[in-house]
């Protein structure tokens, strides 16, 4: 099933004539979109876990959300989860980084 952004995409490009805009446009115009900027960051941050916490950590990884600006990442170890709980200054830092603004204001480890 595809996402609204998706089917926005497409519709854009079936209908495109000559002088409408381009798809670079539109996808540019999508990512500054607040409704739409949260789901593409989630995307991005689940893509780039592993990457960027290790094997070990994105093992025992059970799900990411991002809400209002807070990353919401459920840990399946008890150890785990009382770990990165000190680490969340650093985890918001590294994914603030890898998205080049300061979009996630809070961590939350459960």
């Amino acid at each position: 099933m595809k996402t609204t952004a998706e089917r926005m995409v497409i519709y854009s490009l079936m209908t495109m004539r000559k002088n409408d805009q381009k798809l670079g446009d539109i996808l540019s115009t999508l990512v500054r979109d607040p409704k739409f900027k949260p789901k593409l960051y989630q995307k991005k941050i689940e893509q780039t876990w592993q990457d960027m916490m290790g094997v070990w950590i994105n093992r025992e990884t059970r799900s990411i959300r991002v809400k209002d600006g807070t990353l919401t990442i459920k840990i399946s170890s008890s150890a785990l989860r009382e770990e990165l709980h000190f680490m969340r200054d650093k985890i918001k830092e590294r994914i603030n980084g890898m998205l080049g603004e300061e979009f996630i204001k809070e961590v939350v480890v459960k």
